[in-house]
């Protein structure tokens, strides 16, 4: 007799004590441009405020293409794909009881002068204001199940303006949009 799919005997999740993928369990490593490493030095305080990453699309397919021919058609899979990634990320902004910094917003700010000085109209080229990023997502024993390997990161846009209310509590979290290119990706097999 062919076991019932609605007994727990007949779920191979739960006779094997499969486990599920916890979306909670990632670090990110960063490489910061070079004339940013030069001021922050060590920062892992990046990824201590970082609290969400959104958009990380690294499984890339292209777009189909559709041919037509006396009223009948046809789609097909495209040969041509994106290869660059914008990535939405969510930081907790805090200061620093010793320096005053508020971190990483000062990081982020700089790091937007960097690509553009709004006050001088001054540009950098894509070497100066590139940095390298590493995301990878764990079991629970801390086994790395993906890594995302991007060799390139820079922010797509400025820094959004802070929005004040004195009628909610909240505490300032910052979203910010980002370009991932030169991606390599890896899965635990």
């Amino acid at each position: 007799m062919a076991k019932n799919r609605y007994h727990y005997s007949g779920q191979k999740t739960s006779m094997a004590k499969d486990q599920p993928i916890h979306l909670t369990k990632w670090v990110t490593v960063w490489v910061l441009p070079m004339p940013l490493r030069k001021k922050y030095g060590n920062i892992a305080m990046i990824d201590d405020q970082l609290q969400k990453v959104t958009g990380l699309d690294s499984d890339k397919m292209p777009a189909t293409v559709e041919q037509k021919s006396f009223g009948v058609s046809r789609k097909f899979i495209g040969s041509v794909t994106d290869t660059s990634i914008t990535i939405g990320m969510e930081f907790e902004v805090n200061k620093d009881a010793k320096t005053g910094d508020i971190y990483p917003f000062c990081l982020f700010r700089d790091w937007n002068k960097l690509q553009y000085d709004f006050e001088t109209g001054l540009a950098t080229e894509k070497e100066d204001y590139c940095g390298s990023i590493v995301i990878e997502n764990h079991d629970l024993k801390g086994n790395v199940l993906r890594k995302v390997n991007a060799g390139v990161i820079f922010m797509e846009k400025a820094i959004p303006n802070w929005e004040l209310d004195r009628n909610v509590e909240k505490i300032y979290k910052m979203n910010l949009s980002f370009v991932i290119e030169n991606v390599g990706l890896n899965y635990k097999k």
